[in-house]
């Protein structure tokens, strides 16, 4: 193939656009240039309205020692959720880890003792069990829907400071 100049070029490109046009083509699509609508916000007040009863707060003490072998009380704090109305919570498991004493306190401010049930370091988690009834069990959701950019809500215990929405 040989080069082609710029006058057969600029021939072949208004031949093409003649084409285009006669046939009522519109080689570029039309834009609207009117400024879009800022998006209504979605509000998060339902959703923590809905969730923060099944949200625990729950608090360890852990015995540990320092560099001369003394030991001392070191406190702990953590998030959780109902899984059973019965009293069952997961919660992570380095939470909960080699704690001497677990509370859990509730919505309401109610505070139970609670024990370990079962736990896996591997995947972090932790299951407890407090001494109540009529409890409301959190609804799980299907992660498979979510999509990147979509608003979610974290509820929970952050920074020990009771339990909180973000």
């Amino acid at each position: 193939m040989g080069k082609i100049s710029l006058r057969q070029f600029a021939a072949s490109l208004t031949l093409i656009l003649s084409l285009t046009l006669s046939t009522g083509c519109n080689p570029l699509p039309s834009v609207n240039t009117a400024p879009l609508p800022p998006p209504e916000l979605p509000t998060i007040a339902n959703i923590v309205a809905w969730t923060k009863p099944s949200v625990v707060a729950i608090n360890t003490e852990v015995v540990a020692s320092d560099l001369f072998n003394r030991q001392y009380t070191q406190e702990g704090a953590g998030s959780g959720w109902i899984i059973d109305e019965n009293g069952y919570i997961v919660t992570n498991n380095h939470v909960v880890a080699g704690a001497k004493s677990i509370t859990v306190t509730l919505y309401d401010d109610k505070t139970f003792p609670a024990q370990i049930v079962g736990n896996d370091s591997l995947t972090d988690l932790a299951v407890l069990k407090i001494e109540a009834a009529n409890l409301l069990p959190a609804t799980t959701g299907d992660s498979e829907t979510l999509r990147i950019g979509d608003w979610v809500v974290a509820i929970g215990n952050s920074l020990g400071q009771g339990i909180r929405a973000t």
